[in-house]
């Protein structure tokens, strides 16, 4: 009787430290995630900033250099207007990144160039 309660004993431990590794893989995936998440969003923002990003945000609320009827589109509206990039809309490609054909929700038709590094 006492090696039944011994084993029973030992099998519940097993399922604990395996529950245990369990969350700890996961909580270390977790903190993959958010780490790499972390690092796309400072690699944006510094190409961002080196390719005049924050010249042309500067230029566009001044409204100086002819840059009054400029817009600044999200990346989900250039998804949508190139069909999440279709290979269909490939207009030509260059070594920057492919150049795409969209259409904007107010219909005008638009080339949308998507880098290779972003």
């Amino acid at each position: 009787m006492g090696s039944r309660v011994m084993a029973g004993k030992m099998e519940q431990v097993a399922i604990v430290y395996s529950s245990r590794r369990k969350v700890r893989g996961f909580a270390f995936m977790l903190l993959h995630e958010i780490l790499q998440r972390r690092k796309y969003i400072k690699l944006k923002q510094k190409l961002f900033e080196r390719n005049g990003g924050l010249l042309f945000q500067k230029k566009m609320s001044s409204n100086e250099g002819g840059l009054d009827k400029a817009k600044l589109f999200s990346s989900k509206e250039l998804e949508i207007a190139t069909d999440q990039y279709n290979e269909n809309r490939i207009l030509g490609c260059g070594g920057q990144g492919m150049v795409y054909k969209g259409m904007l929700s107010d219909g005008r038709i638009v080339a949308v160039k998507k880098s290779k590094t972003v």
